[in-house]
């Protein structure tokens, strides 16, 4: 009788847990919300048999007799996140894989292209990656331009490729030779069976690399079905196999996905260019190729009145930076063109809005750095001055104190020169030929910008009047402003810079300087100038050789106190985040909720508008704990804080307040039913069980909800009315939501 006691007590002490201790081998936890369905296919089919090819690197192909490639690298993860073995079966052509597929004999393809055919037998997953494909042909090949130069010649297609049924219904026009393999389909454009193959560059680099074949090269994007997307396919009886591959894909983080990238994309041995000057062919790889491809242009701002170095003539863009524009589209194969603009603070603000792409010739700046990265410098020129004709020469900016001197509005060197000289009274203006009109009115007494553009406007309107009276030890260091929301572009325009030869950059200045000077130059004026000066320059020469060392000290000493300063903002900040953050999860605090809530209440209360706090709390989480250890619920409430954040809209604040409570805080709120909506997604999205260190454990929540203004007035108020309705709601029934009564 006693021993019978014993069992009834001990079975009714486990049922509250029973559901909570279901088991499953995968020995992970996830934080992909499969459904029961999804569960219950994953347990039956602990292996599934994937088709593998042999011959399609990077991304799914054999070397050394192993399987490997970016399709490899998804299914590695994909195995971690859903617990399944992902057994890849290979020896198979293209073809041959499809028509296992057909007759079930595998169960899924890791990437392929999507078609009608296929689609008879085969569930696609959403797009996981982007490929590009071209045309290429033999080097020595140059009438094969553009696609309608295929017409009457013969594209090489391997067996079960999709181009074969697109040419043949598109372009009868175009005769299609099949071969069994990628490789075949090279060598029949190599030893002219064939005319042209269209395939993705990091797949051409690879066979032609391992098989030392040259003489093919990129001729032009293909048209004929664009920038393709590749898929996984499950066979087509099994629909739940491919809902299961689609959320594990998104539980791919973009961090895991860079990585693969950056291991399978292997620079190129194609240039976008293909034929010309051995330097102008710059090397592009595969993400750079698909980068440029994708966005077609680009667009450029200028200075419209920086004179010989970039302007307008007659509404063209004019000058040395309109030579480098034209040969950097030359180099990267992609069109740039001009953003129109009337003076260079518009062309900073149309790059700071992303109305042009880039500043072809800009310097760096830290303020122009928060919208803008930089090229390594292709021109350096020093920074002088233009003053009225009886002003001495100047040679240092320090003898520049209390003068008034002018400078564009905008320019980089602004911040330097105020920095390191303070005393100088700096005059912005609209333009260089506004500057130089008030030196000679004598309204300004000089006028700061390069050797270059001073002496265009000096020689063409102000001879007799003004002259170069000041050269400092200051450079003007140019390169390329890129947008910085787009890094590639960055990497792309410095390839571009790095390869023009020191000869070519002479080249481009010598031409503009050269048309710049060629007439009324005073010769005899400047050997009058280097003679007077000469003295002075050696004086100067003997000082700063004096200063040098002193300099040179105080440099290393400002390096030294940047590196700690770098160091302590640092560690300031991981402070400030962990202050405001919780260690676990990584969501915000209690201490961010009462400081949001209040922003959030002052916001509601001026805008006459009404928000909700929802506090919620984990049924039966001691269990768990006491159960299977703190690691385990450690582990539960990292699956519950994600899964609140894949339900709420980004503008939603989530919290967790401490131990297994969260808060959750909605704006904006217009009616009782908008907030009902969300607390029975969130109720859905925590009963989904979750798979944990080997366990299957399901778990729910209980909230309670409290409006503002109706429910408190201040945030205290309101956490308290919430936390009364939560606990109202876990005692009539778990699971469940309350809003809160004045009853």
């Amino acid at each position: 009788m006693k021993l019978r006691l014993v069992i009834v007590l001990l079975l009714l002490w486990l049922a509250p847990i029973m559901p909570l201790l279901a088991e499953r081998e995968l020995g992970h936890a996830s934080p992909v919300p499969f459904s029961s369905e999804e569960l219950q296919f994953i347990r039956d089919h602990r292996v599934v048999i994937v088709g593998g090819e042999m011959d399609w690197p990077p991304f799914d192909y054999v070397e050394n007799e192993r399987y490997t490639g970016m399709a490899k690298s998804y299914l590695d993860l994909l195995g971690q996140i859903t617990g399944i073995e992902f057994k890849v079966v290979t020896g198979y052509r293209w073809d041959e894989l499809l028509q296992l597929a057909r007759e079930k004999k595998i169960d899924m393809l890791p990437i392929l292209f999507k078609s009608d055919e296929r689609s008879e037998y085969l569930h696609y997953t959403d797009s996981y990656l982007t490929v590009r494909n071209y045309v290429f042909t033999r080097s020595n090949e140059v009438n094969l331009k553009r696609l309608d130069d295929l017409k009457g010649r013969t594209v090489v297609v391997p067996k079960g490729y999709g181009q074969i049924d697109f040419l043949h219904k598109e372009h009868p026009e175009i005769g299609v030779l099949v071969v069994d393999t990628p490789l075949e389909a090279i060598d029949a454009v190599v030893t002219s069976r064939a005319d042209a193959l269209i395939e993705n560059t990091p797949m051409i680099s690879y066979l032609t690399k391992q098989n030392n074949i040259q003489g093919l090269v990129a001729a032009f994007p293909s048209t004929l079905a664009g920038i393709h997307k590749l898929h996984m396919a499950t066979r087509k009886d099994w629909g739940v196999l491919r809902d299961i591959l689609n959320k594990a894909l998104k539980g791919i983080t973009r961090e895991q996905r860079d990585e693969i990238t950056r291991r399978w994309a292997t620079p190129q041995s194609f240039s976008r260019v293909g034929r010309g000057d051995e330097w102008k062919s710059i090397t592009l790889d595969a993400i750079e190729v698909d980068f440029l491809t994708t966005k077609q242009s680009i667009s450029a701002c200028v200075d419209p009145a920086w004179m010989p170095l970039e302007g307008y003539e007659k509404g063209e863009h004019t000058g040395i930076s309109s030579d480098y524009r034209l040969l950097f589209s030359q180099m990267i194969d992609t069109p740039i063109s001009v953003v129109a603009t009337e003076s260079w603070m518009q062309s900073l603000e149309f790059v700071r809005e992303r109305r042009c792409d880039l500043l072809l010739m800009s310097a760096e700046t830290p303020l122009r750095r928060e919208y803008l990265n930089f090229t390594t410098p292709y021109m350096t020129l020093p920074l002088m001055m233009a003053t009225r004709e009886e002003s001495w020469f100047f040679s240092s900016m320090d003898e520049l104190a209390g003068k008034r001197i002018g400078i564009v509005e905008g320019y980089a060197l602004i911040e330097t020169i105020q920095a390191q000289y303070p005393d100088v009274e700096l005059v912005f203006t609209a333009s260089i030929r506004d500057g130089l009109q008030q030196v000679a009115k004598d309204e300004l007494f000089g006028f700061i910008d390069t050797l270059p553009t001073l002496g265009y406007l000096i020689q063409s309107e102000f001879t007799g009047e003004l002259k170069i009276g000041g050269k400092f030890d200051i450079d003007w260091k140019l390169g390329v402003g890129v947008r910085n929301d787009e890094p590639l572009l960055l990497h792309i325009f410095n390839k571009a810079v790095n390869a023009i030869p020191e000869g070519k950059r002479r080249e481009i200045l010598n031409n503009w300087i050269s048309i710049t000077y060629q007439s009324g130059f005073d010769y005899s004026l400047m050997w009058k100038i280097v003679a007077a000066f000469a003295l002075i320059l050696a004086v100067l020469l003997y000082r700063n050789r004096e200063l040098t060392a002193h300099r040179l000290e105080i440099a290393e000493k400002n390096l030294a106190l940047e590196e700690s300063n770098r160091d302590l903002s640092l560690q300031k900040e991981k402070i400030r985040h962990l202050a405001y953050h919780d260690a676990l999860t990584g969501l915000l605090n209690r201490r961010s909720l009462v400081h949001r809530l209040d922003q959030a209440i002052n916001l509601a209360s001026h805008h006459n508008t009404r928000l909700a706090v929802l506090f919620m709390d984990l049924d039966r989480f001691k269990l768990v704990n006491d159960t299977l250890g703190h690691p385990i619920g450690d582990e539960m409430l990292k699956v519950v804080s994600g899964r609140l954040k894949l339900v709420l809209r980004e503008s939603d604040i989530v919290v967790r307040v401490g131990g297994d409570e969260f808060v959750v805080m909605l704006e904006g709120v217009t009616k009782d039913q908008e907030v009902a909506l969300v607390a029975n997604k969130i109720l859905t999205v925590i009963k989904e069980p979750m798979v944990i260190q080997g366990h299957l454990l399901n778990t729910s929540t209980s909230i309670g909800i409290a409006l503002y203004p109706e429910d408190g007035e201040r945030s205290s108020e309101l956490l308290k009315s919430a936390d009364s309705a939560m606990y109202l709601a876990k005692g009539e029934r778990r699971g469940s939501f309350q809003f809160h009564t004045h009853s």
